[in-house]
């Protein structure tokens, strides 16, 4: 190789190695600038640096820099500024809805409160007027009520679609099941309910004595077990 080759190539290995360090000062001082920037972040610039600069590669170099790296660290705290403004919003539609239901089940609470109250006078305009529950209207009630020892009159009422006070006239003609509390109760399977726990219990019905496991009656009352 002559002399010329080589004077050429180390003027270029020079520039090369100016460049790698000034660059490297360069991406120094942008780290200092952004303190709160994470390595993640600064690699990611360095990066967007190079690729985004290959076309004028002395703007690296600058002691003003270029707007590359500021471009990328803009965009990234404008991302983490969107999902926590989303986050915010979010939270913040929650909280709206549980207020929202809070009123609502006030609401509902009033207008029951105010249902109950006028209701005995609505039942007995009704009974003067001589209403008679329909076999249909009739039948679609008690298989509401018939399923659990307790069913609650409002939701009854709701699930039937027929008005409360007919749902009242209709359980105080059925003599198994009566209202109480805003509850329509199943008597049989209530008691029916309480005997299975007692038995389990070993306790009469009837006068709560205990009983020997396998008895046919009670040895105080002589109820049949």
């Amino acid at each position: 190789m002559n002399e010329k080759a080589i004077a050429i190539s180390a003027f270029f290995i020079s520039i090369f190695l100016l460049y790698q360090i000034r660059f490297i000062v360069r991406l120094r001082k942008l780290k200092k600038k952004r303190e709160n920037l994470t390595e993640k972040d600064f690699i990611l610039g360095a990066y967007y640096n190079v690729c985004g600069c290959c076309c004028d590669s002395m703007c690296i170099m600058s002691e003003l820099g270029c707007n590359c790296f500021d471009a990328y660290y803009s965009s990234e705290t404008a991302k983490k500024q969107r999902e926590k403004k989303a986050e915010r919003q979010s939270d913040e539609v929650e909280r709206r809805t549980a207020e929202k239901r809070k009123i609502e089940k006030k609401e509902y609470i009033a207008l029951i409160e105010l249902e109950k109250i006028d209701r005995p006078e609505r039942v007995e305009v009704l009974r003067a007027s001589g209403y008679t529950a329909n076999e249909r209207d009739r039948n679609k009630v008690l298989d509401i009520v018939s399923i659990n020892p307790k069913t609650g009159l409002p939701w009854t009422s709701t699930t039937a679609r027929i008005p409360i006070e007919e749902v009242v006239l209709i359980i105080e003609s059925e003599p198994d099941f009566e209202i109480k509390d805003e509850y329509i109760i199943n008597k049989k399977k209530l008691l029916l309910e309480k005997e299975k726990k007692i038995a389990a219990e070993n306790i009469c019905p009837i006068c709560n004595n205990q009983f020997e496991l396998g008895s046919d009656f009670c040895p105080n009352c002589g109820y049949e077990l």
